[in-house]
């Protein structure tokens, strides 16, 4: 398992986002979930932990409760995409502590790139742990 995404919604923004996502190099697997439960599930109870998180579309409200569950993200780089770029929303993201944050205004392909970066760095971090 290689990255791990919460994907709400069908627009074009997240059409574009799994464009991207699919296209990702050295095949890596990505899982959607639909929901923060399935997430929360997937985190909690399954033994491979994915190399990266995508959260999508995090709203206020979706903020609110995924800072409850942060420890369940302490060690897996994220990626979060606000719904908006008002200041409480920008906040509430930084508690989560994410490699990279951007809004739905911005370009998925950046994303993308953001993402092939992070799992180049978790093979390479991998590889070395493998070695020793």
């Amino acid at each position: 398992m290689n990255v791990l995404c919460l994907l709400q919604g069908d627009g074009p923004f997240q059409a574009g986002l799994r464009g991207c996502l699919q296209a990702i190099a050295d095949g890596a697997i990505v899982e959607y979930c639909a929901s923060l439960n399935s997430l929360l599930f997937r985190l909690r109870y399954h033994a491979c932990r994915p190399e990266t998180v995508v959260l999508l579309e995090a709203d206020l409200e979706l903020l609110d409760q995924l800072i409850e569950y942060r420890e369940l993200f302490s060690d897996i780089p994220m990626v979060l995409l606000v719904a908006d770029e008002d200041e409480s929303a920008l906040a509430k993201g930084h508690l989560l502590r994410p490699r990279f944050m951007t809004s739905l205004d911005g370009d998925p392909k950046s994303v993308k790139d953001v993402l092939c970066n992070l799992l180049q760095r978790q093979r390479q971090e991998n590889q070395l742990t493998h070695q020793c």
